[in-house]
C-alpha cells in the first residue's frame, strides 16, 4: 500500500516539475525574441540588472565595517599628531565610542548597508529604553546614520579618511607666515 502511494505521489511531483520547467523554457524563449526586437531597451534592462547584481554581491557586511574601522584607527595612530586632520580624528573617535558603548546597529538593505547609532547601548536600563512611546521614530533615521555601505566600501568613513594627513591648522600657520 505504501509503495502505491509513493508511486502515485511521485508521478504527480515529477509532472509538477516538468510543468515548471516547461513554463520557464517558454518564458526564456519569449524573452530572447523580445530582446531581438528592441535591442536598446534590452541593453538598458540588462545593465540595470547587472548593476543590481553587482551591488548585491558587493554589499559590505557588519564584519567588513569592523575591519574598516580598525584599519582607519590604525592609520590614525600611524599618522603624527602634528599633521593629523582633526575632522578625521573626530569621525573615527565617534565611531569608536559608539562601538564601545554598543550603540551601533547594522541593517542589511540587500543592495546597500546602513550603520546607525542607537540612542542607548544594549546594557542601558533607563526608562526611556523600554518605553515604546519614547523610541526614536523613522524620521530620526537620517540623523542617526553613521555610515552607508555599498560596493565593498563604507562611504562616509572613506570620505572622512581622504585628507587624513592634512591638518587644517598646518595651513593656517603657513598662511600667517606668508602674510607676515
Amino acid at each position: 500500500m505504501a509503495t502505491a502511494f509513493f508511486r502515485r505521489m511521485g508521478g504527480k511531483v515529477v509532472e509538477y516539475w516538468k510543468n515548471i520547467g516547461n513554463d520557464y523554457w517558454i518564458v526564456t524563449k519569449e524573452t530572447a525574441e523580445n530582446m531581438k526586437k528592441s535591442k536598446i531597451k534590452s541593453a538598458i534592462v540588462i545593465s540595470g540588472l547587472g548593476g543590481l547584481l553587482y551591488a548585491y554581491k558587493t554589499n559590505p557586511t557588519q564584519d567588513h565595517f569592523w575591519e574598516s574601522l580598525a584599519l582607519a584607527r590604525h592609520q590614525l595612530v600611524l599618522t603624527p599628531e602634528t599633521i593629523r586632520n582633526a575632522r578625521t580624528s573626530k569621525e573615527v573617535r565617534a565611531r569608536t565610542e559608539y562601538l564601545n558603548q554598543k550603540r551601533l546597529a547594522y541593517y542589511n538593505c540587500v543592495f546597500f548597508s546602513l550603520i546607525t547609532a542607537k540612542p542607548f547601548g544594549e546594557d542601558c536600563s533607563l526608562y526611556e529604553t523600554h518605553c515604546k512611546s519614547l523610541k526614536p521614530s523613522l524620521f530620526d533615521l537620517p540623523r542617526r546614520i553613521v555610515d552607508i555601505g555599498a560596493f565593498n566600501r563604507w562611504l562616509l568613513l572613506d570620505k572622512a579618511l581622504v585628507d587624513l594627513d592634512v591638518s587644517s591648522l598646518e595651513w593656517v600657520e603657513h598662511n600667517q607666515e606668508l602674510q607676515a
